[in-house]
């Protein structure tokens, strides 16, 4: 509420600016429908819109709910903020999310973190402001003790509700809460201020340890991947940090310290490219021709496909490779004429071809070869045919007899 509070009152001199407040029905609570309607007439009182979602999350233990009710909780904002604050025009900006976490939030998330054995990004706690793909979320109150929030609220005569189940001490932040941080506080009284002043030293080190990562990803960088030879001239430590980052970047999933120092000791003693292959999460870690490539498993493993593309002009899906085939004008490939069926598959084995570059037929498993595609891209990549005729192979070549006259138009076909 003492967030809700001085948004309003900011909003009062910024009357432009668009305010809603969010609120999360967790279904959990005998008292989750009176908090919602709560939160509903406090939206009205203050005349701001009001949004609410309901999650339901399935069986679990009281202490494993915590993360797949977070989740959802995130998902929920995000949600609501695609359908009701992102706009499309152009030169428009992303939304705030603004949350109420405090200070004293901060200290048991960094307690909660040091005692999972974090690293460095974790005993950074919560930022103040961070970026996320669809809008800014920001933590006004994060330096802000527990007790002058509510000192506030009291002297503003607000009122808020209660959660029971922050009394339940069999969830560990609760537990923290209860029955360890009174007990640090009768030694170290001002222990939040000085944890707190700790998650900011942190976060500053993790800024700097997430530059030098850059500048690592920056100089090891090899097309899509990185450049094996010379990632493994860096110390360990800082393979270790260059590897973290960058999958961080491309699935923004971090790898456990386990999972790096394991993947770091298969690459250190890697013989051959068909050695390693290291899943992580929806991808695979993997090596070809010196390069480090995290590629989808979708893509990896994929699944043999059969399509038939009835309309050009429009695009197709190709759940198969997560990815949709296009037609851009201006290409090599001429367009069927209209007796000729355009089918688009995966490789089968045993395809013929007749790349327009070469002066005979050949086998595609050849060309595939010569031209040092990945073992994984050769089972993705979409062949095009016009009846039982291959005339393209996506992205990579045009066969001579798909090949466009001098006088016509032709076409280039693409994977998004």
């Amino acid at each position: 509420m003492v967030l809700l509070e001085l948004l309003y009152e900011f909003k009062r001199t910024r009357p432009d600016l668009k305010l809603g407040a969010i609120h999360v029905n967790h279904s959990i609570s005998p008292n989750a429908h009176n908090w919602a309607e709560f939160c509903k007439k406090c939206c009205q009182d203050y005349n701001i819109e009001y949004y609410e979602r309901t999650i339901q999350i399935g069986n679990q233990t009281r202490q494993g709910l915590e993360k797949p009710l977070r989740e959802a909780r995130w998902q929920a904002f995000s949600d609501v903020i695609q359908d009701s604050f992102l706009s499309n025009e152009e030169g428009s900006i992303k939304p705030v999310l603004f949350v109420a976490h405090h200070q004293d939030d901060q200290v048991e998330t960094l307690l909660l973190n040091l005692l999972r054995g974090t690293g460095v990004a974790g005993a950074s706690g919560m930022s103040e402001w961070e970026e996320r793909s669809d809008f800014f979320l920001a933590r006004p109150l994060i330096d802000i003790p527990k007790q002058s929030i509510i000192t506030f609220a009291e002297e503003n005569n607000l009122d808020w509700v209660d959660d029971e189940s922050n009394q339940e001490v069999q969830y560990r932040r609760n537990f923290l809460r209860h029955n360890v941080l009174p007990v640090i506080a009768e030694q170290w009284p001002n222990y939040s201020q000085t944890l707190s002043r700790f998650t900011r030293n942190m976060q500053m080190t993790g800024q700097l340890v997430s530059e030098l990562a850059k500048i690592d990803v920056r100089a090891t960088q090899l097309g899509d991947g990185l450049d094996l030879n010379k990632f493994r001239v860096l110390s360990f430590e800082r393979q270790l940090n260059l590897l973290r980052h960058w999958i961080l970047q491309k699935q923004r999933y971090s790898p456990s310290e386990v999972q790096l120092t394991e993947m770091l000791k298969q690459l250190k003693n890697l013989d051959s490219d068909s050695n390693f292959q290291f899943k992580l999460n929806d991808d695979v870690l993997t090596v070809h021709e010196n390069e480090l490539l995290l590629i989808s498993e979708k893509l990896f493993n994929a699944e043999s496909y059969e399509y038939i593309w009835r309309d050009l002009s429009k695009p197709i899906d190709i759940q198969e490779i997560n990815g949709t085939l296009l037609v851009e004008k201006g290409g090599e490939l001429r367009l069927p004429n209209s007796s000729e069926t355009v089918r688009v598959c995966s490789r089968k084995g045993g395809e013929n071809c007749w790349p327009i570059l070469r002066d005979k037929r050949t086998s595609l498993k050849k060309v595939f070869q010569e031209l040092g595609i990945a073992r994984w891209k050769r089972a993705s990549v979409p062949l095009v045919f016009y009846n039982d005729i291959l005339v393209c192979v996506v992205g990579v070549f045009v066969c001579k007899e798909g090949l466009v006259e001098k006088e016509q138009q032709g076409i280039n076909i693409i994977v998004k």
